[in-house]
């Protein structure tokens, strides 16, 4: 599979900015378009609780947000000789980036920098968008200086996982990547509370675990790491 186009989840956080660097490194190296992407959600203070004030900060927000971008596009423009489109929505943000996604190839988007013990009770927005985009989502949780020693790659049966690998082995050349891909063991569930005898269904589970190591070698090969 291609990456002609690559999406970039910008909420100007030092994570997201190192993502929109590292897609432009991918892009340069690929020959992709990139678009970067801002997404304004509806005021929510409840100090502010008259509509014109309310109207008022959103469209501040809104400039901010052009003008950042148009300064981030700008530099990778001229850096790295790329196109590169960029736009402001407003709307909830897992919506209006699941709704972009459809027309890229990769999102490159930052993680958060909430302590373990927050992100034990929240979803974070990378979260939610592995789960509902069809298309490779690489989340930056690390600062820029910091060396890549290890890269985990979460794999599914979808096509789209060659880009997902092989756009993590151009990313970090020198890491060592660990492809993932979890099995669904319902099916052994049910054999188990159907009584089937329990060696069947180690064979059966056997059986799996080796199509899926198959599969994992099979990616890499395509994916050409």
């Amino acid at each position: 599979m291609t990456i002609d186009r690559i999406l970039v989840a910008v909420s100007f956080s030092e994570r997201s900015v190192d993502a929109l660097r590292k897609a432009a490194r991918l892009a340069a190296n690929r020959d992709a378009t990139i678009t970067l992407l801002h997404v304004v959600e509806p005021v929510k203070r409840r100090s502010i609780r008259r509509l014109s004030s309310q109207q008022a900060l959103l469209r501040a927000r809104i400039a901010h947000a052009t003008r950042e971008l148009a300064r981030y596009a700008g530099e990778i423009a001229a850096r790295d000789r790329l196109p590169v489109d960029f736009r402001v929505e407003t709307g909830e943000k897992v919506t209006s980036i699941t709704r972009a996604c459809k027309d890229a190839d990769v999102l490159f988007i930052g993680g958060t920098g909430m302590s373990r013990l927050a992100a034990a009770f929240a979803t974070t927005t990378a979260e939610r968008l592995i789960g509902r985009c069809g298309i490779p989502v690489l989340v930056v949780n690390s600062p820029q200086q910091m060396p890549y020693a290890r890269a985990l790659v979460t794999v599914s049966d979808s096509y789209r996982s060659v880009a997902a690998v092989s756009a993590a082995a151009r990313l970090w050349p020198d890491a060592e990547l660990t492809l993932f891909h979890a099995l669904d063991n319902r099916q052994e569930q049910v054999m188990r509370i159907a009584d089937v005898p329990l060696r069947v269904v180690q064979d059966q589970h056997a059986r799996r675990t080796a199509r899926g190591l198959k599969y994992l070698k099979d990616l890499a090969a395509r994916a050409q790491v």
